[in-house]
């Protein structure tokens, strides 16, 4: 777009009118008529700056910051969303970053960002299944105190469905085993 822009002006400096401009260009009258206008009121035929959400996630500088820890941190795994997602300033829930994430790392525990769930509450045969939903039920509005946060929080367990806490449950004794096989440490997506 900011070639033809550029080539509109261009003949408008050789002195073509803007009849000559759309017929020869097989452009829309009013198309030229804009950029003609825009070119006179402020001297530029480049984007003007628009208003709205800046992009975060796939910003030029964000890959090369992504990618420069990807190619320094390769056998490094440990909460790789969440640093990265800190480093570069978004949201490891975006649906971007979780694209951009996917493509770098496959063993990643991946949130479902479906318009079937709420928020984008994570898997459940994930760890944080139970936790993510508390949070999206209890916190959906703010608690004036302690008390309010607790009441909404049992409120909240006991709309989640058994089945979800039975496999939470079930899944407990590996968890347990895991954490103790790696002493403690770090043991998701290994």
């Amino acid at each position: 777009m900011k070639e033809l822009r550029g080539g509109i002006i261009r003949l408008i400096e050789e002195g073509k009118n803007a009849n000559q401009i759309d017929t020869a260009m097989n452009l829309d009258r009013m198309t030229v008529g804009r950029i003609i206008h825009r070119y006179q009121e402020n001297g530029s035929y480049e984007d003007r700056h628009r208003s709205g959400r800046p992009r975060t996630a796939r910003t030029p500088a964000n890959k090369r910051k992504i990618k420069g820890r990807i190619q320094r941190n390769q056998n490094s795994r440990k909460n790789f969303i969440r640093k990265m997602a800190k480093a570069v300033g978004v949201s490891h829930k975006a649906e971007e970053t979780q694209n951009l994430i996917r493509d770098n790392v496959p063993e990643f525990i991946e949130v479902d960002i479906s318009s079937k769930r709420n928020n984008g509450d994570w898997p459940p045969n994930s760890p944080f299944s139970i936790w993510s939903i508390l949070e999206a039920e209890a916190c959906s509005k703010p608690h004036h105190s302690i008390e309010a946060l607790k009441k909404s929080l049992v409120a909240s367990w006991n709309k989640i469905p058994q089945d979800v806490i039975d496999r939470a449950v079930d899944d407990f004794p590996k968890r347990l085993q895991k954490c103790i096989d790696a002493q403690g440490g770090h043991f998701e997506n290994k």
